[in-house]
C-alpha cells in the first residue's frame, strides 16, 4: 500500500480547496500595507458582478477564485505598488502567473483567467481565447479596478462619482461594456459597500466558490501544496527546489522515526507549506546580493509568522499549520517567530526544523555548491550540542543520510526542471549573485 493509499484509508486531513486558495490569498497582501486585502476585495467585487451580469454557480465560482490569486505573479514591491495605479501598464504579472499556476489541473482555469485579467476590451479579438473565457477575464479586471479606487479606510465612503466616471470612460475601451451597467448599479448599493469592508467576506466568498471547492483527496492536497511551494520557491532562484526538498526530507525523517504513514504525508505537506510566508516578502529582498542589514534580517524572519498566520486559519490544517510555522523555532528557546522552547514543540516541529536546516545544507545554490556530509554533520553536531536542534532527530537524518540525501536530491531535480521550464517560458529579472553562504 502506498503513502497515499494509507493516508486515504485514515483521518487525512479534510481541507477545502477554497480555504487554502484564500489563504495565499491573504499572505500575498501582507508585502505592504498598501495592498492588505486587495486580493480579497477584489474576489468579492468579482462575485457580485459575476452574479449581477448572470454568470453561472461555476462561473462565479472561477471568477472568485482568479481575482482570489489574480497578482500571484508579481514579485517585487515596486510592481504591486504599481498594480495599484488605475492605467497601469505593468501586466507582464499577467503571463507570469498563468505559467505559475498552468501545469496543475485544479488550476487550469484560473491560470487562463489570469493571463487576461487587464487585457483591455478593445484588445479581444487579437487573443486567442474563447469569448467566455474572455467574460470572465473582464469580470476580474473591472473588479480589480473598482477596487484600486475604492476607499481604504474604515468609514471612508467611496467616491461614487469618481467610480462611475472612471468605469464610464473605460466603457468599450478598456471593459466589457455589458459589464459596466451592472457593476454602476452595484456601486450604487449600501450593502455592497457594507459587504466589501466587512471582515467575514471571506465566508461569503468560500459560498460562492462551492461548486469548484470540494474536499481535497490526499493526492489532491499534495498535488496543490506541491504548485503552492513552486509560487512560493519559483521567485528567487537561489531557493527554486528549497520547499520540494524540505517535504520529501521531513517525510522520511517522519517514516525514519516511527510514525504512520498518514503523519509522513502531512510532513511531506508541511514541508511543500512552510515557506508560504514568504509571498509577504519582496523579491527585492530575497533576492538581494550580500548579507541583509538587521532591519532586513528582521523582516525576512517575519515570513515563519506569516506562515503560521496564514495556515493556521485554514479548517483542517491545525497540525500540519503548526509544523510548517515552526521550522525556524530551536530547542533552547531562541528561533522564531515565538520564541517556543522544546517544551512546545512536538516531533512534528523538531522533524521540520532539522529538514529544513539539512536542505539548506546539502542542496546547491546559484552562488555555492551544497555541503559534503562531513560538514553536514558538523553543523548538525554543533546545533545539537549548543540545544538548537532535536538530537535524536538529527542521528536519524545521519544514519539515514543516503535515503534521506537521495530522496531530496530526487525531488529536487524534479523541481529544478519545473522551475527552468518555467522561467524559460516566462523569464524573471536575476538579481546579482550573492557572495555570502
Amino acid at each position: 500500500m502506498s503513502v497515499i493509499d494509507e493516508a486515504r484509508a485514515g483521518a487525512f486531513p479534510r481541507v477545502k480547496f477554497f480555504d487554502l486558495v484564500g489563504a495565499v490569498s491573504a499572505v500575498l497582501d501582507f508585502i505592504s500595507p498598501l495592498v492588505v486585502g486587495h486580493h480579497h476585495r477584489t474576489a468579492y467585487i468579482a462575485g457580485a458582478l459575476a452574479q449581477a451580469a448572470g454568470a453561472t454557480p461555476e462561473e462565479r465560482a472561477d471568477v472568485v477564485l482568479a481575482a482570489l490569486l489574480h497578482d500571484v505573479g508579481v514579485f517585487t514591491l515596486r510592481s504591486r505598488i504599481d498594480t495599484l495605479q488605475f492605467d497601469t501598464d505593468d501586466i507582464s504579472h499577467m503571463q507570469t502567473g498563468y505559467h505559475l499556476l498552468a501545469g496543475s489541473a485544479r488550476f487550469a482555469t484560473m491560470a487562463r483567467i489570469i493571463r487576461r485579467h487587464h487585457v483591455p476590451f478593445r484588445d479581444y479579438e487579437r487573443c486567442d481565447d474563447d469569448g467566455g473565457l474572455l467574460w470572465l477575464a473582464g469580470i476580474v479586471h473591472l473588479a480589480d479596478r473598482v477596487d484600486v479606487l475604492s476607499p481604504r479606510r474604515p468609514g471612508e465612503p467611496p467616491d461614487l462619482d469618481g467610480i462611475a466616471a472612471h468605469i464610464e470612460s473605460g466603457r468599450g475601451t478598456m471593459f466589457i461594456p455589458e459589464l459596466c451597467r451592472p457593476m454602476l448599479d452595484l456601486c450604487r448599493s449600501g450593502a455592497f459597500w457594507r459587504g466589501l469592508g466587512a471582515p467575514d467576506r471571506i465566508v461569503g466568498l468560500g459560498e460562492a466558490c462551492a461548486p469548484r471547492s470540494t474536499v481535497l483527496t490526499p493526492e489532491e492536497l499534495v498535488e496543490v501544496s506541491r504548485l503552492v511551494a513552486h509560487v512560493v520557491d519559483f521567485r528567487s532562484r537561489f531557493t527554486a527546489t528549497h520547499s520540494r526538498g524540505v517535504a520529501c526530507v521531513a517525510e522520511e525523517l517522519g517514516l525514519l522515526a516511527g510514525l504512520g504513514r498518514e503523519e509522513a504525508l502531512m510532513l511531506h505537506v508541511a514541508g511543500n507549506l512552510h515557506d508560504v510566508g514568504k509571498l509577504a516578502i519582496s523579491s527585492e529582498l530575497l533576492e538581494k546580493p550580500g548579507p541583509l542589514a538587521d532591519d532586513e534580517y528582521g523582516v525576512m524572519k517575519g515570513h515563519a509568522y506569516f506562515t503560521n498566520s496564514a495556515l493556521s486559519g485554514v479548517p483542517g490544517l491545525r497540525e500540519i499549520a503548526a509544523w510548517s510555522g515552526r521550522h525556524h523555532e530551536r530547542l533552547d528557546g531562541t528561533g522564531y517567530p515565538f520564541h517556543l522552547d522544546g517544551s512546545r514543540l512536538d516531533l512534528g516541529a523538531r522533524i521540520m526544523a532539522v529538514a529544513d536546516v539539512f536542505t539548506a545544507l546539502t542542496e546547491d545554490r546559484p552562488y555555492r555548491s551544497g555541503m559534503a556530509r562531513p560538514d553536514v554533520a558538523k553543523v548538525l553536531y554543533a546545533m545539537t550540542e549548543s540545544g538548537a536542534l532535536d538530537r535524536e532527530v538529527v542521528r536519524l537524518v545521519l544514519d539515514g543520510y543516503g535515503r534521506c540525501n537521495g530522496t531530496r536530491e530526487e525531488a529536487q531535480r524534479m523541481a529544478r526542471r519545473d522551475f527552468e521550464n518555467f522561467s524559460s517560458s516566462c523569464p524573471i529579472e536575476a538579481a546579482p549573485l550573492r557572495t555570502g553562504t
